[in-house]
């Protein structure tokens, strides 16, 4: 019944968001009244964002725990970020600086759809927001889960697979990495600071060719081995990248599809769904990837109990600090605020 379900039709509607296609303009006119309107709508509503993406806390939290490192880890390390010390001469060599802003400016990325503004509407857009703090303070978080994630399993580069905390090597597993691929991981070039390895993968071309042969079994072309290099430094690319986003969290294709339905902009079905859909990415995203997450991506020899205590920690931590977020707002507009 599943194997049915692997056709182009279910899956029509994330592969326009892959390929573009889904920024096909059916009415010009249509799409930039609607365009403006939603963007103009966006930075009115949204000017406080930053103190209510205190919020996002909780989730860079569960994610570090999720990924081994422990709750109060997370706690540590976001606020690191926030206040702008972490290493940028690792920062530079991951290239995270870069790709952490281009992938959130205008933090609409988060809370609608980052493709449903253009032109001079995008970059005044872009402009807002980065001028009230938000596409500074999703960046610094990426980059503090990329640096974290990096730098935690670069200190484990000594520790075989099957000595690793069963966490850590369910975690890697959900990416493909099994024993064979952490060995040949940890067996190249890290970058070393202040004492600190960060495992980046870029040192693959050091992998042996006869390593890759017997990892897979069989006798290998030149193609062949440089394609698994390549493949294995995306892979941990890919790990870092997507657990940047989990830390916080933004839409991904996926999401995206389910907001616009695969309907074109300008026409009256494809504006109405941007319209409803709006501000539905946080919501939708929080769903998919975190509260997803507790639910189904732990390993069946973990148990239900990392599970429970996974989503009773975001409950508990999301609470105290939306009610943070939201004693914030109040003292700033000069009320008291709400009795906790």
């Amino acid at each position: 019944k599943q194997i049915n379900r692997l056709n182009f039709k279910n899956f029509e509607n994330q592969f326009k968001e892959i390929d573009g296609s889904i920024n096909a303009i059916a009415n010009d006119v249509a799409a930039k009244v609607g365009m403006v309107v939603r963007s103009t709508g966006a930075m009115a509503r949204l000017g406080m964002t930053q103190i209510t993406s205190i919020g996002d806390i909780p989730q860079y939290m569960g994610t570090a725990n999720f990924q081994g490192r422990g709750l109060l880890t997370g706690l540590f390390e976001a606020l690191t970020g926030l206040f702008n010390a972490n290493d940028r001469a690792a920062m530079e060599v991951l290239q995270i600086v870069s790709n952490s802003y281009s992938a959130t400016a205008y933090r609409g990325n988060v809370y609608a759809a980052g493709n449903d503004s253009w032109g001079k509407m995008g970059e005044l857009q872009n402009t807002f927001f980065k001028w009230n703090g938000l596409n500074g303070w999703v960046s610094r978080l990426k980059s503090s889960m990329i640096l974290g994630l990096s730098r935690h399993y670069g200190m484990l580069t000594e520790t075989k697979f099957s000595n690793l905390d069963l966490r850590e090597r369910n975690f890697l597993t959900l990416y493909g990495i099994d024993e064979g691929k952490w060995d040949m991981l940890r067996s190249v070039k890290t970058l070393a600071i202040d004492n600190k390895k960060y495992l980046t993968a870029e040192g693959v071309n050091e992998i042996g060719d006869d390593v890759i042969t017997n990892y897979i079994g069989r006798k290998l072309s030149q193609r062949e081995i440089r394609n698994f290099k390549k493949d294995l430094e995306l892979t941990w690319r890919n790990v870092l990248v997507d657990q940047g986003m989990h830390g916080s969290p933004e839409p991904d294709a996926a999401t995206r599809a389910i907001m616009n339905q695969g309907l074109e902009k300008g026409t009256p079905m494809g504006e109405t769904i941007r319209f409803v859909m709006q501000f539905k990415g946080f919501p939708i995203s929080m769903w998919k990837k975190i509260i997803g997450r507790e639910l189904y991506s732990y390993g069946a020899d973990e148990g239900n109990l990392p599970m429970l205590k996974g989503l009773s920690s975001l409950l508990i931590m999301g609470t105290i600090f939306g009610y943070i977020a939201m004693s914030t707002k109040d003292m700033i507009r000069g009320r008291t605020p709400r009795d906790p």
